[in-house]
């Protein structure tokens, strides 16, 4: 496999493990993809593939999720070959290949996205809630603020508060066990409740609720937080801007919830 930092792992639906972007720290170049095989490693074989055929991800401190249809989704994060120019894109990572409405057919391995995320990020959270959409908390953006993901370079950057969410489309079965989005691309990036306190480099996880809670991470000063936001969402259906929710009781707002790091 390939030395490398500042990358995501991802469990396929096939039960590899896939380790995406990020860079060696001895060259400082950005490098391939990398699967790692439980059942080969197990059996004493070699578990290591690498995807010579999309060649090195440049992408850095972004997230990897796993959609409902078995699509590694790759968010955000930093280009490693220009470091000052922080990513809106996501690249989709296939293990089979799929067919859209209309019968245009994505090959498995990579494909960059045509969905634009709302605020170019990294370092950024994201956790997939129980609706199958993906919830995407704080990270660094440029110091311009939240605008619109263009190509170019930025000066500086920041901790931001703003959030958004990825709504899939809706999916066809396609074959047995491979759905398929309807549709040219795999769903929509959507404004959501700003975080209480801006910060980056924090984790987000979902409870078994469907409520999503974003842990510590560092605030524009750099100090490190140790405070808990918690973002309720009733029915496991979110409470997003712009977007009709099921029930009059969602909460649009995250809750900001604060707890004491030191050891007992």
């Amino acid at each position: 496999p390939n030395g490398r930092t500042q990358h995501t792992a991802c469990l396929l639906p096939d039960g590899r493990v896939m380790l995406a972007g990020g860079f060696d720290p001895m060259s400082g170049n950005p490098v391939n993809a990398d699967f790692f095989d439980v059942v080969a490693f197990q059996n004493s074989q070699n578990p290591w593939t690498t995807d010579a055929a999309t060649g090195p991800i440049d992408r850095q401190g972004h997230t990897a999720t796993l959609l409902v249809n078995g699509v590694c989704y790759l968010v955000g994060g930093r280009s490693v070959t220009n470091p000052s120019n922080i990513l809106g894109t996501a690249h989709a990572y296939r293990t089979f290949p799929m067919t859209i409405l209309g019968g245009a057919m994505f090959p498995a391995g990579f494909s960059p996205s045509q969905d634009m995320m709302i605020a170019n990020r990294t370092n950024h959270a994201t956790n997939r809630l129980g609706t199958g959409d993906l919830l995407i908390t704080g990270g660094f953006i440029p110091s311009a603020g939240v605008g619109a993901a263009t190509a170019g370079s930025v000066s500086s950057e920041m901790p931001t508060m703003s959030t958004e969410a990825f709504l899939p489309v809706c999916f066809t079965e396609s074959s047995p066990g491979v759905f398929s989005p309807i549709g040219t691309t795999l769903g929509d990036f959507t404004p959501t409740a700003d975080l209480s306190t801006a910060r980056a480099r924090h984790t987000g996880t979902t409870v078994n609720s469907g409520a999503a809670v974003v842990v510590g991470g560092q605030d524009a000063a750099g100090l490190a937080l140790d405070s808990v936001e918690f973002f309720p969402f009733a029915n496991n259906a979110p409470a997003l801007a712009n977007l009709a929710v099921d029930t009059a009781t969602a909460t649009p707002a995250a809750v900001p919830v604060t707890f004491d790091l030191t050891d007992a």
